[in-house]
């Protein structure tokens, strides 16, 4: 399956303050004999906002720089109708009119669109890679799902009017409950369209709701199952959310990003056996699927079958090149075997990709620091700091560093920059308390160790004891 690797390819300018756009379409239904007013109504909105959103990408072409890009499989395409798949789940269509006269169903919309709105949240998207391919493969499901019902409509149809013309009453009531079943999925996707705008809006119970009412309407809209499924792992119901992935997938055994995205919700409840499982079935579905070997990877780590683990990671970097994650991953995993060298190159590569990557920085600095090349962390994790200004950790490992070169005032800085930060961070106090002592502020380091073992009574062995004693008589 050709993917395209949208996150690096999308060039979206600052540009002055756009003005909102307002696009409004007209469409009529001439219905048949086998429409109700619902059937009807059904097709002329699934109709008028397709026709809403062929108007929405021009404009938005010429909004956005577009490239050509490079998909995995070599061939080279613009990233427009990408661009415009994002904006389709991100944007709502609002009607405006409706009539039905039993005969004909007349429908008006409107979508109305913010470029700088629009680029906002697709940048919001581009910095999380799951939520944008997650994005990207729900619009291209919907987009399939109301394909395959606009056209069984349109064959069902032909079928009705030659069965009535053989007066066949058998096959043309079982033809109209086809046709019922078919326009039913088109009016459930208006509801799982709202619930997909209001997921990308963070209004994930509101989400939870339309998607619901799409499967009253339409119970083996196995798409509504795996989006409300999406919707519950937000609000942390991984349980709820397995159960709407697992029905998807009775529904369509071949729903390839819902095994993926159960192999997650197992992930967090520590079920990494059974995420393997569906992570590899995912990638039996879709052979070239990085984010699934990538996380197949994460679960093998977890496990502590390493070499299998960077078997995976090496697998999602031959299928995306430019997947930083997959490289940090595999620097963890070569940190984690000692081999210093290989997790360094592989934090690199994923600083490279993301000139952002706090984490990245992070765990290159605690190669460094073992390779003895204090400067070179302390750069690290100063950078680290830089990117993320409540990085606790990176606070507490440049006061960790500081004790270990004597530099004990800076140490002193840092971990009470990590206590600020996190005022329970036991081994901030305790190493802050070391500081102190080699500075002779006997008091300061005296409650300093005494808070750290008041947070964690594992740190009092018999050397902390004798030093708190020590301190106890001065």
């Amino acid at each position: 399956m050709k993917r395209l690797i949208l996150v690096a390819l999308l060039t979206l300018p600052l540009v002055a303050l756009a003005q909102t756009k307002t696009f409004v379409r007209e469409y009529t239904h001439k219905a048949g004999d086998e429409d109700s007013k619902n059937s009807a109504r059904a097709i002329a909105l699934e109709q008028a906002k397709r026709l809403l959103l062929q108007e929405v990408g021009v404009y938005l072409e010429s909004e956005f720089s577009v490239q050509i890009v490079e998909t995995t499989g070599g061939i080279k395409e613009t990233a427009k109708q990408d661009i415009l798949s994002l904006t389709a789940g991100i944007t709502q269509t609002k009607i405006l009119d409706e009539k039905w006269d039993g005969q004909n169903f007349y429908l008006k919309a409107e979508i109305v669109v913010n470029p700088d709105d629009v680029r906002r949240r697709l940048e919001e998207l581009k910095k999380d890679r799951s939520k944008y391919a997650e994005l990207e493969e729900r619009e291209r499901k919907a987009r399939e799902s109301a394909d395959r019902a606009l056209a069984e409509t349109e064959q069902l149809k032909k079928e009705l009017a030659k069965a009535k013309a053989q007066a066949n009453a058998s096959q043309t009531a079982d033809l109209q409950r086809q046709y019922v079943r078919a326009s039913s999925t088109l009016s459930a996707k208006e509801y799982s369209d709202n619930g997909t705008a209001k997921y990308y809006l963070k209004d994930y119970t509101g989400a939870m709701a339309d998607y619901t009412k799409a499967i009253e309407l339409d119970p083996n809209y196995a798409d509504a199952y795996f989006n409300r499924g999406l919707a519950k792992y937000e609000l942390k119901d991984y349980t709820g959310a397995i159960a709407d992935y697992t029905k998807a997938i009775e529904l369509d055994p071949n729903y390839a990003y819902a095994y993926y995205s159960r192999g997650i919700a197992k992930c967090d409840l520590n079920d990494y056996t059974g995420a393997i499982a569906d992570y590899t079935k995912a990638i039996e579905l879709d052979p070239n699927d990085a984010k699934a070997y990538n996380n197949r990877g994460n679960a093998k780590f977890n496990l502590g079958y390493h070499t299998d683990a960077l078997a995976d990671y090496a697998k999602a970097i031959e299928f995306d090149p430019n997947y930083a994650l997959a490289y940090y991953n595999r620097g963890n995993v070569r940190y984690k075997l000692k081999d210093y060298t290989g997790a360094i190159a592989d934090y690199t590569k994923a600083i490279e990709l993301d000139p952002n990557y706090a984490y990245a920085y992070y765990n290159r600095g605690n190669v460094r620091y073992k390779l003895k090349d204090y400067t070179g962390a302390i750069a690290d994790y100063s950078k680290a700091i830089e990117l993320n200004p409540n990085y606790a950790q990176a606070y507490f490992n440049l006061a960790f560093v500081q004790v270990d070169i004597g530099f004990y005032a800076g140490a002193i800085l840092y971990a009470s920059k990590a206590i600020e930060i996190d005022p329970n961070y036991a081994l901030a106090y305790f190493y802050r308390g070391i500081a102190k002592y080699a500075l002779e502020d006997y008091r300061g380091a005296l409650a300093d160790l005494n808070k750290a073992v008041e947070l964690d009574p594992s740190i009092l062995n018999s050397r902390v004891k004798k030093l708190i004693d020590e301190l106890k008589q001065r």
